[in-house]
């Protein structure tokens, strides 16, 4: 199992930052002052929260 949790993480963080990217691109597109600074909270915050949802979601995984 300790090969499919590392996966699990790696993937998941992944697909948040998959998400993040679009949007990065999204305030190039409208010229936001600074991008980069403007998308740092947003994509800070959604990789803290993927973290502890795949947190919960393995406890009750293992638990069950």
């Amino acid at each position: 199992p300790g090969s499919h949790t590392s996966l699990f993480w790696l993937s998941g963080n992944l697909m948040m930052l998959g998400m993040n990217l679009p949007m990065l691109g999204a305030h190039y597109a409208i010229q936001t002052e600074n991008p980069i600074e403007a998308r740092i909270v947003p994509t800070a915050a959604s990789q803290r929260l993927e973290n502890v949802f795949m947190l919960k979601m393995l406890i009750a995984k293992n638990s069950g």
